[in-house]
Formats: C-alpha cells, structure tokens, sequence
C-alpha cells in the first residue's frame, strides 16, 4: 500500500493520543493513594514519562514561595538535553510578564512556536529564545477555587511541537494531578506542625507535674550519694581504710549517679520537640515510666497509682515518648478528679487488652465522681474544662497524637461504678518487628 503521509501522521498522532491516555490513566491510579512524603519523587518520575511518551525535552514545575508574588521558586525539573540552566527563582514579573499574568490568572498558554506569542509577550519571547525553546505550553495549577500555587510548563528545544486539543487537556489533568498531590503534601505538613505545637503545648502544660516528679526521682540517688560520699570521708580518716569497701562505696556513688542521669534523660526526652516517631515497645515498660513521674503527686493526695496489664501482653507500634504524654495526661486527670480523698479506696488504674483489628486498647480508670452524660460529649472539645486553672486543652492534644497512631480516644462514664475511665487504641506491633 502506497505510503500517504497525512494518514501516516493522523495514524501516529492517534497512537500517541492512545499512550498518552494510557499513561494519565496510570498517573491518576498512582497519585491518589501514595503518601504525602512520596509526592515529589513520583512528580519527577511522572514529568520524566509524560516527556518520554510526547517526546518533549524538558518540564519544569515552579511553585510560589509564599502568596503569589514575583518570586518562582522551581522545585521539579526534567530536562535531560542541556541548555542554558534554569535558574531556581525567576522574577517572573520581568522576565515572563505576559506569561505570569496568565498563571495568576489561571490561563493556560500554548505556543506551537514562539511566533504565536502576543506582541505584548515579546519581553517572554526574548526569555524562551535565551533558553532555547521553540514551542511550550505552561499550565497553571490551581486546587478548587483558591489562587493559583505554581505552574507547571513543557517545552521542546529540538523541534516545533503542534500542540493538539486533545493533548492540551490531557496536560491540564496531569498539572492538576500535580497541584491536588502537592496541596495534599502541604496540608500533610501542616497537620503535622500544628501536631509538633500541640505536643510542645502539652509538654509545657504539665511542666509542674515534671518538676515534683523530678524532685521525687532525683532525692533518692542524691540521698544515696551523699550518704556513700560522708561514709567514704570518715573511712578516709582511718589510719587503715578498708579499701575492698571503699570501693563498693565508689561503686555504689558510680550507680546512683547513673540512676539521676537517666531520671534527667527520661525528662529532657519527653520535653524535647521532636515529631511522631512508630517503633515496636512493650507497654509496660512505657506505663512504668508514667507511673514513676506520677507516683509523687498520687503519694501527696493519697491516692494509688497502679497498672493491671496481662504478663502476655503483645508488644505495639507506637511513638513511646506520645504515648507516655497521652498517658500521663490521663493519670492526672484521674487524680484531679479523686481530688485529696481520705475516704474509701482513691486510685487510677490503667489497663490494656487485645481488642479487634490488630489493636490493644488501653483504659485509665479512677475511683473520681465520673463524668455527667452532658459532658461526655464536650470533654473534646477545645477549651472545655472543670478545673479551674484548666486550659481545657490537655484531652484536645491527647486525642490528636492518638489519632496520629491511626487510634481513637474516647470517654466512659461508668454509670454506677462511680468515676470514669478514658481508652484508646494503639495499633499491635508486626510479628517479629523491632525497631523502627
């Protein structure tokens, strides 16, 4: 069959068109479940293919650094075929006037070749003539009905390009692909910022509970060392020491000063910020330590502090330092609502089981009054509160880091058993998992 070039050429553009949809296909299935710390690494991949696929030489994605404003800050870039480089910030508004009125604008350009170009885009035709560019399109990107975020631009360097309808379109989908995963990655950043400045809040808000524990922790060793230290002196002063028990002094000083080490660690650890962080931990070992920082407050009320965990209890994946927040939140709320009681049997318990879905849920019960079934709806809410020096937002941070482990936190008024109790759930550690 002799060889009909338009044909030929409608033939090829139609199987390019079929690829295309192909890839976008595929683009969208990736791009709607990966998670938010991929999102740049699958953009240069996903520009990579789309380049490939329409043989074009580069594509470059800028995103604006604050507001919209004359700065560009270029953050992912295909461009295997050389050429001037692109700079990492452009002052669009005097080198692409026309075509960063466009983009805030939210206007697509195409340029088939720079000829197209208004007489008013001759300052951008100067500009692309520079980087070598003889067609391109640039796609603004834009989530919902806010302001444009950026832009996402194609070019080609070797040859024209004819840009069809129907790739244009194409193109806009993959630029708005990119913007709802980059404004997914940003709320992701968000959310985890304001996390970072609740647990700060929450470490801050329970500074004082710290200090008496600390102060508790700290006498005993102290005590210890001073006592071994006076001991030695007098042995010292003896004509003939024995030397075998100054050494068990030394040896006992050496302890009880790691002993108040650790103490400090265990302290500068839970107010240190520092962001979620899942590895494998044996619950009781972190229930230990919120038990030992609380013990201090519950002995001066007299009130006991206790845990009630199964010897088998399965390890889970938890940040160990959130959770002790969590915790420990939840235990001084308990003795808050026993208050200085003289009376019967004041304690705080907490206790776990395996629940379903591969979780344990935890409880932390007192002996307290309980919770009004008024209140059990708005113990969450901000600032809600019946203590009187409250923030009302202790149980606000708890239920947030929890909800950060993929759990929920919740409130129980144990109607006729007197107090209440607050659970939640923790996701169960892989089998053989360790570390991170």
């Amino acid at each position: 069959m002799r060889s009909n070039p338009a044909r030929d050429r409608i033939r090829a553009e139609l199987d390019e068109s079929h690829r295309f949809e192909a890839l976008l296909s595929d683009l969208s299935a990736r791009f709607s479940s990966i998670p938010a710390d991929a999102v740049d690494g699958e953009i240069l991949e996903a520009q990579r293919r789309v380049c490939e696929c329409l043989q074009l030489d580069s594509s470059l994605l800028w995103q604006w650094t604050d507001q919209p404003s004359a700065r560009l800050a270029l953050t992912h870039m295909h461009r295997p075929h050389g050429g001037p480089p692109a700079p990492a910030q452009h002052d669009v508004a005097a080198v692409y006037p026309w075509s960063y009125a466009r983009m805030l604008d939210g206007l697509p350009y195409v340029n088939s070749t720079l000829d197209d170009l208004p007489p008013e885009a001759a300052r951008d035709k100067a500009t692309f003539e520079y980087y070598g560019v003889k067609s391109n399109v640039g796609l603004p990107l834009v989530v919902g009905s806010d302001a444009p975020v950026g832009a996402l631009t194609f070019h080609t360097v070797r040859e024209h390009r004819v840009w069809t309808g129907a790739i244009v379109a194409r193109l806009q989908l993959v630029a708005q692909i990119f913007a709802n995963a980059l404004a997914r990655k940003r709320a992701d950043a968000q959310a985890r910022m304001r996390l970072r400045q609740l647990m700060r809040a929450n470490r801050a808000s329970t500074m004082g509970e710290f200090a008496t524990a600390l102060a508790h922790e700290l006498n005993q060793p102290l005590g210890a060392i001073l006592r071994n230290a006076e001991a030695a002196e007098v042995m010292l002063r003896q004509t003939a020491p024995d030397l075998e028990e100054l050494r068990a002094i030394v040896a006992d000083i050496k302890r009880d000063d790691q002993r108040a080490g650790s103490v400090i660690d265990r302290l500068r650890t839970l107010l240190r910020h520092r962001s979620i962080e899942l590895r494998t931990e044996r619950l009781p070992e972190v229930v230990a330590d919120v038990l030992r920082f609380a013990f201090a407050d519950a002995a001066a009320r007299g009130i006991r502090v206790a845990s009630e965990l199964p010897a088998d209890m399965p390890a889970v994946r938890c940040d160990r330092i959130a959770v002790q927040q969590v915790l420990l939140n939840l235990v001084l709320n308990g003795l808050d609502a026993i208050g200085n009681a003289s009376t019967g049997d004041p304690r705080v318990v907490i206790r776990a089981h395996a629940a379903r879905d591969g979780q344990i849920e935890v409880s932390v019960s007192d002996s307290g009054e309980g919770i009004a079934p008024e209140a059990l709806a708005c113990v969450f809410e901000p600032y809600f509160t019946t203590k009187e020096a409250g923030m009302g937002m202790g149980l606000v941070i708890a239920r947030t880091l929890v909800e950060a482990h993929g759990g929920r936190l919740w409130a129980e008024g144990r109607c006729g058993a007197g107090g209440a109790s607050f659970c939640f759930t923790l996701p169960l550690a892989p089998p053989g998992g360790s570390g991170t």
